[in-house]
């Protein structure tokens, strides 16, 4: 009798079903990643309206009311008067459409202002504000960066 030499099925099914169980976990972690990637991508253009804002300051009598209308969004209008609305727009979306944020939060007055977005993790906030805080919250920043208050917190 001739012995053939090969795989049963039940190996071949065994090996397929280790493949699939370590696809699925390689599946769940890349989705995290993807999350944290595009979450910092947000945090990146936030930090740079920090900077289109520093700008903003020192061109308007050392103000930012020019920067947030009074829908409390990014005010792209005033901005473009300045020759800031077009970066501003890109910044915006860029973090919004690309990245999946939301619009960005926007409060200003005088010498103060505040900025801030919903992150793509679960209950996370990113904010600055003009003292030079920056970062993620857990706490809606809406309720600190309202208009009476400008800070993250």
């Amino acid at each position: 009798m001739i012995k053939k030499k090969g795989f049963t099925l039940i190996e071949l099914l065994v090996v397929i079903a280790i493949i699939g169980i370590l696809a699925s976990i390689v599946l769940v972690s890349l989705t995290g990643a993807r999350k944290k990637a595009k979450d910092a991508a947000i945090i990146s253009d936030v930090s740079q309206i920090r900077t289109l804002a520093e700008e903003v300051y020192m061109d308007n009598s050392n103000a930012y009311t020019t920067m947030c209308s009074s829908a409390t969004s990014l005010d792209t209008a005033a901005l473009n008067a300045s020759g800031y609305g077009s970066q501003l727009e890109t910044l915006q979306t860029d973090a919004i459409t690309t990245q999946g944020g939301t619009v960005p939060g926007c409060q200003a007055s005088g010498e103060d202002y505040c900025v801030y977005i919903t992150l793509n993790s679960a209950g996370k906030y990113y904010c600055i504000d003009s003292t030079g805080k920056a970062g993620t919250f857990t706490t809606d920043p809406a309720t600190t960066c309202n208009g009476t208050t400008y800070t993250c917190e």
